[in-house]
């Protein structure tokens, strides 16, 4: 039998939005002004039931990439323990964790990531070899203390993001394991029929000896992006330390690169032992006890779909300025719906008797 959804009742009127250099972008305006997410605070936002419609499509997809992986779905505490983080050296280098005390002078953070819980919570496991991989993500509220929020969701304090750690015996199983998630990274923005670079990147206070980047281009991108224009390997221009390259590396292409501008939409980091040393993150191999080397992989969900719809939705309307554009174009499969009907007033010279509009709905259960 079809199923088909109801629009909820809390459908808000198109809000006008006043330019500012802070939120000065596409997605932000046209998603205020569909009515589908409003500003709580600076860089806080409400996201309405029409905008979780897509965020919960785009979380199916998500999880069945990750599924695919053999990965499993967990969720984490939002309040990470000052000592975790102390231990890992990471409680004064991360400049932009929100800090706050209980009532007991004891203090924490909201975490941004979670590499420190994760790790601490596998090194209290007795693992054996035969236990890896190991590869456990969630879906969750983050939080980062941004000095200067702006463009609506694509740079905002509260944010949703995927993001999964994996432990591996090993340094090749580990690496395996990086180019499996990064695979399905790829296979998911094409999946979305999205344009993206995955780059070389710096690995940054997360540490780790090897980055990848995944951007989505874009006008307001605040990375500048090295891509070749023939083989589109690449690197983001923050690791040249005024060594500028001119030409790609790549010893069978050796073609010149072009500097773009993108947004980061995905972030993979192997880790090897940057943590479970740190926590004792062990496990018991042929050998006796062995450290486990690890890997970290954040998608940030509500920056992907704004990045994409200000890429989609400019790219739908090329000879108009940004100003003039008032219709949403989504990414592959994220539309909160494919179609709807709309009723008419009754008595109304055009209107579909009411059994014809019955049968018409039900056999439209693709457009829910």
């Amino acid at each position: 039998m079809a199923t088909y959804s109801f629009l909820t009742r809390c459908l808000r009127k198109p809000t006008a939005v006043f330019r500012t250099s802070h939120d000065a972008c596409l997605s932000h305006r046209l998603f205020c002004y569909a009515g589908l997410i409003s500003q709580s605070s600076p860089g806080v936002f409400v996201l309405w039931p029409m905008f979780m419609r897509v965020l919960n499509k785009l979380g199916a997809i998500v999880q069945t990439k990750m599924s695919s992986l053999g990965a499993q779905m967990l969720l984490l505490p939002t309040l990470g323990d000052e000592r975790i983080w102390t231990k890992s050296g990471r409680w004064n280098d991360a400049g932009q964790l929100f800090k706050l005390y209980d009532r007991n002078g004891k203090q924490y953070c909201l975490q941004p990531t979670h590499e420190e819980e994760i790790t601490s919570l596998v090194g209290s496991l007795e693992l054996s070899y035969k236990d890896l991989p190991l590869l456990l993500y969630q879906i969750s509220n983050k939080f980062r203390d941004e000095l200067r929020p702006r463009y609506g969701l694509i740079r905002c304090r509260e944010f949703i993001m995927k993001d999964m750690y994996s432990f591996d015996k090993c340094p090749n199983s580990a690496l395996d394991t990086y180019h499996s998630v990064s695979d399905a990274y790829s296979e998911l923005l094409s999946d979305l029929r999205l344009p993206y670079h995955k780059v070389l990147a710096c690995a940054g206070p997360i540490g780790g000896h090897l980055s990848h980047e995944y951007h989505i281009p874009s006008s307001v991108g605040e990375d500048i992006l090295c891509i070749c224009q023939r083989c589109g390997k690449g690197y983001n221009a923050e690791l040249e330390d005024g060594a500028e390259r001119i030409v790609c590396t790549d010893s069978s292409c050796s073609h010149e690169f072009q500097k773009i501008r993108g947004s980061e939409v995905g972030h993979c980091f192997l880790l090897g032992r940057r943590y479970s040393s740190c926590f004792d993150a062990n496990y018991h191999g042929l050998d006796g006890k062995q450290t486990l080397e690890m890997g970290c992989y954040g998608l940030g969900l509500t920056r992907l779909v704004a990045v994409g719809v200000e890429y989609l939705s400019a790219a739908a309307f090329p000879d108009l300025p940004n100003e003039q554009i008032s219709e949403i174009r989504w990414p592959q499969g994220l539309a909160p719906y494919r179609g709807c009907v709309v009723l008419q007033k009754d008595g109304a010279s055009s209107c579909l008797p009411c059994p014809r509009v019955r049968r018409m709905a039900f056999g439209a259960s693709a457009f829910a």
